[in-house]
């Protein structure tokens, strides 16, 4: 099990590689092969794998990568286009004119509950360590993982920490959900 967590390690470093799940490169992930590309959320979740890292005392110079593996080059290619351009539109202001005309759904318009609720996901965890040593993980599930389930594990993680207040010994304030 992991050390108990002390708090911040000074000067702890958690980089995050875009060479390692480098973009379009191919994966052999259960047998198939399959291209990376990049993942929207990854640069919103590293702050917090960093953040864990250092809460737990894990290894000082951890270094984080982290993609979508998609069924074509093609597939991969087009998530990158489409994200890439979703940016820019964020950047530059437009995607609230956008809404505002009726071109995208507006806050809250998301999809349904009966097709959160259909739909399904497949995530693939892979960790290498010294002398290429790796660990892998498959977690499979049903319903959206970002309109129902991220949700679950939300409130799931706020009613383990107020059932175990206290027994932890972490330290207050910001954790995260790993160091918690």
């Amino acid at each position: 099990s992991p050390p108990a967590p002390r708090g911040p390690v000074e000067g702890a470093r958690t980089k995050i590689d875009w060479r390692r799940g480098s973009p379009f490169s191919n994966a052999f992930v259960n047998g198939r092969d399959l291209c990376l590309s990049p993942f929207m959320m990854a640069g919103a979740n590293c702050p917090v794998v960093r953040r864990s890292n250092s809460l737990l005392n894990y290894r000082d110079g951890l270094v984080y990568a982290e993609s979508m593996a998609l069924r074509s080059r093609k597939a991969a290619l087009t998530n990158a286009a489409v994200l890439a351009a979703g940016a820019g539109l964020l950047k530059m202001g437009w995607l609230d004119a956008l809404r505002s005309r009726g071109y995208l759904p507006k806050a809250g318009e998301g999809p349904s509950v009966k097709r959160m609720r259909a739909a399904s996901y497949a995530y693939h965890f892979v960790g290498t360590g010294p002398a290429d040593k790796r660990t892998e993980l498959a977690w499979c599930g049903t319903g959206d993982p970002t309109g129902v389930h991220t949700s679950m594990f939300l409130v799931e993680t706020a009613l383990g920490l107020l059932e175990r207040r206290g027994e932890t010994g972490a330290p207050a304030g910001l954790l995260t959900p790993a160091a918690a």
